[in-house]
């Protein structure tokens, strides 16, 4: 039962296309992950490498908390990145939100 006490009732449906069961099974292909790379920081890299690869377009540069402009970000590869800002400096924070393609 749910919150207002109708019964909830769940059919299985057999009607289910290939394509529909693909669309699902696409899914797990991908994941939400977070890293942060501060470890990578030295004061002079730009470049940076994430632990897994990011689907093309959801790469989020964090830098102190504030969110990187994406024309400030250049992607060398499906895991690695550049930074253009003035100055990154040895303990600074930097932290990526990206899909994780398997």
């Amino acid at each position: 039962m749910n919150s207002t006490g109708n019964m909830i009732v769940f059919t299985r449906d057999t009607n289910a296309s290939s394509t529909q069961i693909n669309q699902n099974f696409g899914r797990l292909d991908t994941q939400d992950n977070t890293e942060d790379l501060s470890s990578q920081i030295t004061g002079s890299t730009y470049t940076f490498t994430s632990t897994y690869n990011f689907a093309s377009g959801s790469l989020k540069v964090f830098l102190d908390g504030l969110r990187v402009k994406p024309s400030d970000v250049t992607i060398i590869s499906t895991n690695s990145f550049s930074v253009y800002t003035s100055n990154i400096e040895f303990g600074a924070e930097l932290v990526i939100d990206y899909i994780r393609v398997f």
